[in-house]
């Protein structure tokens, strides 16, 4: 019976976990036990295991991990489509339904479909895409910085055509901003860095000699 009391207690705390969450329009930023960093976006829950010894979180929502290389189990996260492994990187996960989108800034993750175990490399500038079902992961070359505007407040913008700009901006500032159809291919280089959108606006407008309104 002692015996049995003992394995219970070890089997409560090994499953025990610990799940952090960020609330709507908010944006946090943690240490996990292994002194790997995440920024979490809105509407992002994360969690894990007590004790921390597999170093795998499970997540849904937006993240952005700075992983601290170390010599024990490699960093892991778990989404319902994907499961990606790094040692020592900085990458930005977001789940949306059952796909998920990985994309890297420095280092190297293994992603792996959970459903078909398909699974590939990204090295920094890279970034794949996977939904649950659809049976192959969608590898991008190009590095969008604007991926992680959300964390970084700066969003940067090379001959990019208006209709790009400003679906982003809508993204970013969760705005309606339409643009008519004369003024959809306009192109435009900009880099807004902690601006409103008002401000942002007033800048397209000016360089590009036309009206957007919020």
């Amino acid at each position: 019976a002692a015996v049995a009391v003992c394995v219970g207690v070890w089997w409560a705390t090994r499953t025990e976990r610990v799940t952090l969450a960020a609330g709507a329009g908010e944006k946090r930023t943690l240490l996990l036990p292994d002194s790997s960093r995440v920024t979490l976006a809105g509407g992002t829950e994360l969690s894990y295991a007590a004790g921390f010894e597999s170093r795998e979180v499970e997540m849904s929502g937006k993240a952005y991990f700075e992983v601290r290389s170390g010599d024990g189990a490699p960093f892991t996260v778990s989404t319902r489509a994907l499961r990606v492994t790094a040692l020592g990187t900085a990458f930005q996960v977001e789940t949306v339904g059952g796909a998920t989108e990985v994309s890297v800034e420095r280092g190297r993750v293994r992603v792996t479909a959970t459903d078909t175990r398909r699974d590939t490399t990204l090295s920094a500038g890279m970034a794949a895409a996977y939904e649950r079902g659809e049976g192959r992961l969608r590898v991008e070359k190009d590095y969008d910085a604007n991926r992680t505007s959300w964390k970084t407040g700066v969003l940067r913008f090379e001959g990019a055509p208006l209709r790009e700009v400003v679906a982003r901006l809508n993204e970013h500032y969760r705005a309606g901003v339409r643009v008519p159809r004369e003024w959809e291919e306009l192109e435009l280089t900009a880099t807004f860095s902690g601006a409103t959108l008002g401000e942002a606006l007033e800048i397209i407008n000016e360089t590009l000699d036309i009206r957007l309104t919020e």
